[in-house]
């Protein structure tokens, strides 16, 4: 594979709940190829994933969750020297099962350098669980659980990097400061 320096990123749209498949169905069908001594440009295809804490049935659950839904990202050799599409590549990802298009149909457009360091850094930080929900200072909180459970508090500080937030509970006319993990609060029904 020595025209990999040419390859660059693009993005593919996929049938919803599909990007899985499609990944293994073009590596696959790329590694049987090689074998054979055929090389279509394919050289790596990423479904970027994100791992989630929730909590259910009072215990803290993780679980994977795609950031791009319905997108798949493939690294791959599509136009010549002369900037000219180079069909057998472009038909290997395009006819795949459960592919839909590329982005920019027959023409792919090629992602930015920003965004590749961008998807690279979500597929680098994929094994670090995020809450579900993302907490900003001044947004107001049911407590789940705790000794101040049912109040409702106000964020004052946000610990990332613990998974923790400082609250402003008030209790009998008082401000009443608290340090509750994300999983401990919720957001007040409307």
């Amino acid at each position: 594979m020595e025209s990999e320096d040419k390859s660059r990123w693009y993005t593919v749209q996929v049938m919803s709940g599909q990007e899985r498949r499609v990944k293994e169905s073009l590596l696959n069908q790329r590694d049987r190829d090689l074998a054979d001594g055929i090389d279509k440009g394919l050289f790596d295809v990423l479904v970027p994933t994100v791992k989630v804490m929730e909590r259910k049935d009072g215990k803290t659950v993780i679980r994977e969750q795609k950031s791009y839904p319905g997108y798949v990202f493939v690294k791959s050799l599509l136009y010549d020297d002369e900037d000219k599409i180079i069909a057998e590549n472009w038909m290997f990802v395009k006819e795949t099962k459960g592919v839909i298009n590329f982005m920019g149909g027959v023409r792919p457009i090629a992602l930015s350098d920003e965004e590749v360091a961008g998807l690279m850094q979500v597929e680098e930080e994929k094994d670090t669980p995020r809450p579900e929900v993302i907490w900003k200072v001044g947004d107001n909180v049911i407590i789940k659980e705790g000794a101040f459970e049912n109040c409702e508090g106000v964020i004052e500080d946000i610990d990332e990097e613990r998974k923790r937030l400082k609250l402003s509970v008030t209790i009998f006319g008082r401000a009443t400061p608290c340090e509750l993990d994300y999983w401990q609060v919720d957001r007040p029904q409307s």
